[in-house]
């Protein structure tokens, strides 16, 4: 029986997580599950790219994505949150 699920490496600013996702789920669950597991918040909301920066397709099934088991996933903010500040 082959296995329905894939090990995704989720990795954010707050930490790295490991998780099984079942295949059929989506790209938004994974960067759903991922924020609620980081307790992430701040304006702008995030985004979902492999670890070579491609963005991810949040409508698009795991199993329809470039992913294998044990691939990274990077949740980034989806605008820059670097707390630079203009000078005066």
């Amino acid at each position: 029986m082959p296995d329905h699920k894939i090990h995704l490496d989720v990795r954010s600013t707050a930490g790295s997580w490991q998780h099984p996702f079942d295949r059929s789920e989506t790209a938004q669950t994974v960067l759903n599950e991922g924020i609620r597991h980081f307790h992430l918040q701040g304006p702008g909301g995030y985004i979902l790219t492999a670890q070579d920066g491609t963005d991810l397709p949040l409508s698009k099934s795991l199993a329809e994505l470039p992913l294998s088991d044990g691939s990274v996933v990077l949740i980034k903010a989806a605008q820059p949150q670097d707390g630079w500040l203009a000078p005066r």
